[in-house]
């Protein structure tokens, strides 16, 4: 979690625990039942609500008595990728990659120990892993976790290792955090990470860092394949390819430019 704030401001807080009540929901929902998740008064919730509406960033149902967020976080949510360097410059070839192998391709960095997804182009087969952009997933499961995880300072990476919990998905799961810090050390030495089923069986996956002008990994790809459309050839080629596209993406990001000088 991010520090507290010096001066708290309690309306906006609780006007801000709504948002994130939507934010990771699937579907819309009701007044009451924010009001039971977050233990504010329904009428302190309908005002609140009332107010986010006006500015766009919840959106009621017609004909119902629900609620979800609004455009305006989505305007809000692109402006802030649009500002990102790294967003620009990826997409092209995150569309390279996607289009060589028809599989579904993702940009994702790490936000206090988890992945955040930023972008994705997917497969255009019929079976195919999606992931959509703004979810999060924990990082000991996935592989674009684990190589954004393992470029991380050795106390970062203690910190996470000690404070997130390691879920267990499957036998494949690592969940053990001696275990984990081996794989992570693996993964610094090879240049790139694997997902052989940790967290969704039938999901197999590779990834690889991104650098930025200071040497330092601020992103990774990820090529995420049914289990059953995985060859030891393909991930062999998946994982020369995306290395070579991740370095084009971290050069345009000045990556090496220090060095040249």
């Amino acid at each position: 979690m991010n520090a507290e704030p010096n001066y708290p401001v309690k309306a906006l807080a609780r006007a801000l625990s709504i948002l994130e009540v939507l934010l990771h929901r699937s579907s819309p929902i009701s007044i009451t039942q924010l009001s039971q998740q977050l233990g504010i008064f329904p009428s302190t919730v309908h005002r609140m609500i009332d107010t986010l509406k006006y500015w766009g960033f919840v959106e009621q149902i017609p004909y119902t008595q629900e609620y979800s967020l609004g455009l305006k976080v989505v305007e809000l949510g692109m402006a802030k990728l649009h500002q990102l360097n790294l967003f620009n410059e990826a997409t092209p070839f995150l569309k390279q990659i996607a289009e060589q192998f028809d599989e579904t391709v993702n940009l994702g960095v790490l936000d206090q120990g988890e992945v955040v997804y930023l972008d994705k182009v997917e497969s255009t087969r019929i079976v195919k892993a999606i992931l959509h952009p703004g979810r999060r997933a924990l990082f000991h499961c996935t592989a674009i976790g684990k190589v954004l995880m393992a470029f991380q300072p050795k106390s970062i990476r203690s910190k996470y290792i000690k404070e997130k919990k390691l879920t267990r998905y499957n036998q494949n799961t690592i969940t053990n955090p001696e275990l984990l810090e081996i794989e992570l050390m693996k993964i610094r030495e090879s240049g790139y990470a694997l997902d052989n089923g940790e967290q969704v069986e039938e999901v197999h996956c590779v990834a690889v860092p991104i650098y930025d002008l200071h040497e330092k990994v601020i992103a990774a790809i990820s090529i995420s394949v049914p289990a059953f459309r995985m060859s030891p050839e393909k991930k062999k080629k998946m994982i020369s390819i995306s290395k070579k596209k991740a370095m084009e993406i971290s050069k345009r990001l000045g990556y090496k430019i220090l060095k040249n000088k």
